[in-house]
């Protein structure tokens, strides 16, 4: 009789990583805590529209408090000379008001497809279908039209390389073959190359899948699976397939454009596509930012995030280390264009280490912690849909180009931020520099710091004040002031 181990076809590639041989961050990231299911950013933003502090038709937005605390509604008449046609030693400066211009918002999203999203979530559905299918319906959604979208997926298979065997020949570049395992099998799937790689009592010895459910895998070939019928020889898997070379992953599966008219190719791509392998993390993030920041450079204007989807630790390629993946995200964040980093982790809830892995590359991307969803929730699908919504509204509203002065030049040292809801009117403060951002004040920074002699493009608003941007009233309106004495956050 042969004896038996069950695991799906996909997962085989998880096993083997187990078995076989510039503007730095200005605000403080703690300030919210946007993790999906536990908390979130607040409601989510259509796209529509400029000037809207949470968007324009079609959007929904959370209830919350829309005060800013402390001091900060008052405008500085100021006392420095200015440019642009005004007097900022005025009693009241008045400035020249412009209504805030959201920028256009595109985003890359790197897709998880290692061979563990092939794993049952809930009421015999996968974590892939269960993702794949929110995808589609984030894609489709009439909230998303005028966001550009484009996607990649991890792993991709090496040049040269295949996914399956069962000769060593068979599997080129990605050799060798991973057709023997320990036996019998003692409470896992040890794959070998000899008698040496093996325990006592066992052998290595070729592996098949059981005739009558090929979810088992089982060994010796040619022996009974008992009621599932005979140990056949099948395929197996090769022992490097994952490429691990950052511009495969910075090529587009399907490039960013424009929704509604992107959605069929990016649906079609989902549709096609089938978990295997392992998770190459580290390439993949960077190829992703590197595709990010080329797009950022040729669209001006333009708002450009990486979001990253995933339901495991690195197990593939270098940089494995976390500390050296967030940093990645730490350098996008920082590098001129900047790119923020959104993650949402597909995880269990005792993944403990999985969750602090996902927050950290986040805070380090700029965007406070992941969006985390339960992988063996029956919601998980609802569950990363509203991720999604959640991390369009946040992008949507809280960065805003810099109007130029009708006259004169543009003195950085002289623009504001009001936020507008029903009657009230509050100055936000401005927080510059590196460092964490005041926790309950927020503010907003430029994307480039002008101190250090950068040119800046965006205002960007800081974590804890995007989250009562997001949760105001469908009414609520940014105007950004030019040409009176900047208000700033005391320090």
């Amino acid at each position: 009789m042969a004896f038996r181990f069950r695991v799906s076809r996909p997962l085989l590639g998880a096993l083997v990583s187990m078995c076989a041989v510039g503007a730095v961050a200005a605000c403080s990231a703690s300030s919210g805590d946007n993790s999906g299911v536990t908390g979130g950013t607040g409601g989510s933003a259509a796209s529509g529209g400029s000037g809207g502090a949470n968007g324009g038709n079609g959007g929904t937005a959370a209830t919350g408090n829309t005060s800013f605390g402390g001091s900060g509604g008052l405008l500085d008449g100021g006392n420095n000379g200015g440019s642009g046609g005004f007097d900022p030693d005025a009693d009241t400066c008045a400035g020249e008001v412009t209504q805030g211009e959201r920028k256009p918002l595109d985003m890359y999203i790197m897709m998880d497809l290692s061979g563990s999203m092939d794993v049952e979530a809930a009421a015999g559905v996968t974590k892939w279908s269960a993702v794949r299918q929110a995808m589609s319906g984030f894609i489709q959604d009439s909230a998303s039209e005028g966001i550009g979208v484009g996607i990649q997926y991890f792993p991709l298979l090496t040049a040269g390389g295949a996914w399956e065997c069962r000769t060593n020949s068979d599997c080129g570049t990605a050799g060798p073959c991973l057709i023997k395992a320990c036996q019998p099998f003692l409470g896992g799937l040890d794959f070998c190359t000899s008698n040496l790689n093996c325990g006592l009592g066992q052998q290595c010895q070729p592996i098949g899948r059981c005739s009558g459910d090929d979810s088992y895998v089982c060994g010796p070939v040619g022996g009974s699976c008992d009621t599932l019928g005979s140990c056949d020889a099948a395929d197996s898997i090769c022992n490097e397939p994952d490429s691990c070379l950052v511009g495969d992953y910075q090529a587009p599966d399907v490039e960013i454009a424009q929704l509604p008219g992107n959605a069929t190719p990016l649906v079609t791509s989902l549709n096609a596509q089938s978990p295997r392998g392992n998770t190459p993390t580290g390439p993949a993030l960077q190829g992703a930012i590197q595709h990010a920041q080329e797009w950022a450079n040729g669209n001006a204007g333009h708002s450009v995030i990486t979001v990253l989807v995933t339901d495991g630790t690195p197990t593939a390629c270098n940089p494995t280390d976390i500390n050296q993946i967030a940093a990645l995200a730490s350098a996008a964040l920082g590098g001129s264009p900047s790119v923020q980093t959104f993650v949402i982790g597909v995880f269990e809830n005792g993944d403990t280490q999985g969750q602090s892995n996902a927050n950290a590359i986040a805070n380090a991307g700029g965007t406070g912690t992941a969006f985390v969803v339960d992988a063996a929730s029956s919601s998980l699908g609802s569950q990363f849909a509203q991720a999604l919504e959640d991390i369009r509204g946040t992008a949507l509203s809280c960065e805003y180009s810099i109007p130029m002065p009708s006259e004169g030049t543009l003195d950085y040292d002289k623009v504001n931020v009001e936020f507008k809801d029903g009657s009230n009117t509050v100055t936000v403060p401005y927080w510059g520099g590196g460092g964490s951002g005041d926790s309950t004040l927020g503010g907003w920074y430029y994307d480039v710091d002008p101190a250090g002699g950068g040119t800046p493009s965006t205002i960007v608003m800081c974590p804890v004040t995007c989250d009562q941007f997001t949760a105001a009233s469908g009414a609520a309106s940014v105007d950004v002031r030019l040409g009176c004495k900047r208000e700033d956050i005391p320090r």
